[in-house]
Order: C-alpha cells, then structure tokens, then sequence
C-alpha cells in the first residue's frame, strides 16, 4: 500500500537522492513509500511506477500541484493547477503490480509472431545511455523477447514498420501511464502543444523544496526550544506549525 513521505523518511529519502541520477531517485521515493526493495521495482513497468509515484505525491502534498511551464513559442509563462487523479489513465490494463514487469506478452501481426514484456526502469538506463536518436529503438529492442516470422527466429532490426508500430500500440495500451503527457495552450499567444509529464522530476523538486524548509524548522524550534530533532519531526504538522508560529518563525 503506497504511503506517503513525512518527516525523518522525507529527510531520508532527500538525503539518499541528492547524490544519485533521476531513475534511481523515483525508484528511492517508490521504495520509502511502499516499503519495498529498489531492486524489486527496477522491472516493474513504466507506468506502474509512475501511478505509484502520483500516488505519493497524493499521499505527501495532496491531489492538486501548482506548475509552471513557459511557451515554446513565446516564452510566455503558463501557470496552472492540476489534479495528478486526473493523469491516471482510464481501464489502464496493467495496474499497479511490481511484478507486472516480468509477464510476457504476444502480438500477431500478419506471419509475424512478436513476444515480449513492458519496459521498466532497468531498460530505460539501459536506452538512456545509447545516443539521443536511437533510445527509442534500444529500448523497444529491450521490451521484446522473441521475434519469429512463419515459425522462423529473427531479429528484432528485421520487423517491418507496421509490425514496429503496432508493437508500439500495444505497448501504449497495456502500459498507458508510461507516458503522460499534458495538452496545453498558451495563453497570451494561443500556442497549443502537448508536454510530456515527468512525475519522478516533479515529485522529486516538491521533495526537495519541503526537505529544506523542514530542516529550517527544525533548526528554528531547536534554537528556540532545545528540543532534539527526533522530537521535533515526530510532532504532528499542525502542532509543529504552531510552535513556529509561537516562536515568531515565518
């Protein structure tokens, strides 16, 4: 059951992700919150991770995130709330099941037998490492298991490009919430154009944002109070709010 992030284990999880790349850091923030290996959750799709990553920031900071984008054609800057329930795709076939990762799927596409699994975060590190133009293709060579034609073993570079692309479907449709994206329209120019949703690199500047006041709370009701920081990060967030306030802290 996903949690949410308070306290020492926000801290934690602050500390932990500083020093570490973004895959890894969602995967630290999905760990603390489920309780579950990082190890574990390297396999699991996409799209699981990141419904289990909104689920945190649910759970964390509440439903509604205040964003800010700037116009690429303008540069105007568009500020708006969102509802992250509002990015959980509908009938999303794959739900949030760590293991979902090691399934095997089949699509049949003419003569052409392709099996294969959803990519996870171990595949994307794997394509982020390849050039920029090619990520796309190592990570689908990543997804697929095997490939035959009329009973017949072949590679992954042989599939045709309707083959590719229903593949690519498929993928979408099993695994919707691997890719979120936003559709969007500026304001001052009636620019219109969609965004891609990073939810671990959302999630993780909100962490970090809270991980520093909280310190500065800390050091503020330490300072005032003599109270250790185990005991200070045990208060409730209300009563700790009011002992700020009582202490003049803004």
């Amino acid at each position: 059951m996903t949690a949410g992030l308070a306290g020492e284990q926000l801290l934690a999880v602050w500390e932990q992700g500083r020093g570490v790349d973004a895959l890894t850091r969602a995967l630290l923030v999905w760990s603390a919150a489920d309780s579950l290996p990082v190890e574990d959750l390297a396999a699991a799709p996409l799209g699981v991770r990141d419904l289990a990553l909104l689920e945190v920031r649910r759970q964390t900071f509440g439903a509604v995130a205040d964003c800010y984008v700037a116009c690429p054609r303008c540069g105007d800057g568009l500020e708006f709330a969102l509802d992250v329930r509002d990015l959980v795709p509908g009938g999303t076939a794959v739900a949030d099941d760590v293991a979902a990762g090691s399934a095997v799927h089949e699509l049949w596409v003419e003569d052409w037998d392709v099996r294969f699994r959803l990519p996870g975060s171990r595949d994307l590190r794997v394509a982020s490492q390849a050039d920029h133009d090619l990520r796309a293709a190592v990570l689908l060579e990543a997804a697929v298991v095997s490939v035959e034609r009329a009973g017949i073993r072949c590679a992954v570079q042989d599939l045709p490009s309707p083959v590719v692309e229903a593949l690519d479907a498929e993928l979408a449709r099993l695994d919707p919430a691997a890719d979120l994206t936003l559709e969007l329209r500026c304001a001052a120019c009636s620019h219109a154009w969609p965004s891609r949703f990073d939810v671990g690199a959302f999630l993780w500047r909100e962490i970090e944002v809270n991980a520093r006041r909280l310190l500065q709370e800390v050091d503020a009701l330490a300072r005032t109070y003599g109270w250790s920081e185990r005991d200070i990060l045990s208060l409730p967030a209300t009563r700790r709010r009011s002992y700020l306030d009582l202490a003049g802290w803004s």
